[in-house]
């Protein structure tokens, strides 16, 4: 696929809680976000978020559908929407490949997770499983939340010492958690699937880089049979939607990783999967349960267990 000669640089600055949901929406779109808040080099003012989004020039009305559509429902739920900016920077192909290098560096996740971008291999990786993934046309190099969380219960399952003999990633985006399970656990068979060709063909030449072709198999849409842990790093209404086809991909003792859920979704999201057999387990930090601990978050993972 040719690469775009010119991209867009688009930075939404607004308040701090509307941020998580805003990046989820873009997310799901498709696009990578980078989040600056008050705890980055590049930072707004207090109280205020800023996404950084990069697309490809003409593709500008996607993200804005995403947020002006995501921005109103917020409105509707009372959430304060005051003062949304958003600027627009065209840049010339080398621009933007300068632009994101900054940013990009590599990260730990739990105690045995690495991602690190090709150009900038981390010093230390020792004891780490490490992927190597540079952002892309398509959602997930684990700098957004939902990743992350789902990153950290990955890691959390490979320190619990499990072994899953098949692990299916639903909205694979850039195939991320399917080829850090392929690294984490070379027995075990992978499915990535995804409604979007772009991110099935991104996650296949990411798998490629990592050298996990062969283990992952891509479909465009959730397989017949049983698999270990399955994660579903997508929004609410698509939870509901995929809810039976789930639970049914969920073998007795196997794990559903929801991810992309606001906190307060949580409710409505184990009412549904308990229609289909699954018992909810939890959804944010809790000591009493270790192994599927995550940070204290509002975007939070849950996870649901078919006993």
């Amino acid at each position: 696929m040719t690469e775009p000669s010119r991209w867009t640089r688009i930075a939404i600055e607004l308040p701090d809680e509307a941020a998580e949901a805003i990046s989820v929406r873009l997310g799901l779109a498709g696009f990578a976000v980078e989040v600056q808040d008050g705890e980055t080099i590049a930072r707004p003012a207090p109280g205020r978020v800023r996404l950084v989004v990069y697309t490809a020039e003409g593709e500008e009305p996607v993200v804005h559908d995403a947020l002006f559509d995501e921005l109103g429902a917020l409105e509707g739920r009372g959430v304060d929407v005051a003062g949304v900016r958003v600027d627009e920077t065209s840049l010339a192909d080398t621009n933007w490949r300068d632009a994101w290098k900054e940013h990009w560096r590599p990260e730990r996740f739990g105690s045995r997770l690495l991602v690190q971008p090709s150009f900038r291999p981390a010093e230390d990786a020792e004891g780490r499983v490490v992927v190597t993934l540079d952002p892309g046309r398509a959602f997930g190099t684990g700098s957004h939340a939902s990743t992350r969380l789902c990153l950290l219960a990955l890691d959390a399952a490979l320190v619990a010492g499990r072994a899953p003999g098949r692990v299916l990633d639903v909205g694979t985006g850039s195939g991320i958690l399917a080829i850090t399970a392929a690294l984490a656990w070379p027995r075990a068979e992978i499915v990535a699937t995804d409604i979007d060709p772009d991110a099935l063909e991104v996650t296949a030449e990411n798998a490629a880089a990592n050298g996990v072709s062969e283990r992952i198999r891509r479909l465009p849409e959730i397989p017949r049979g049983e698999f270990d842990l399955v994660f579903a790093n997508i929004q609410l209404d698509t939870h509901i939607a995929l809810a039976r086809t789930l639970a049914r991909a969920v073998a007795p003792g196997g794990d559903l990783v929801l991810a992309g859920l606001l906190q307060d979704q949580g409710e409505q999201a184990a009412r549904t999967l308990a229609v289909h057999g699954l018992r909810w387990i939890a959804q944010v930090f809790d000591t009493r349960d270790p192994i599927w601990c995550a940070e204290q978050l509002r975007l939070a993972p849950a996870v649901a267990r078919r006993p």
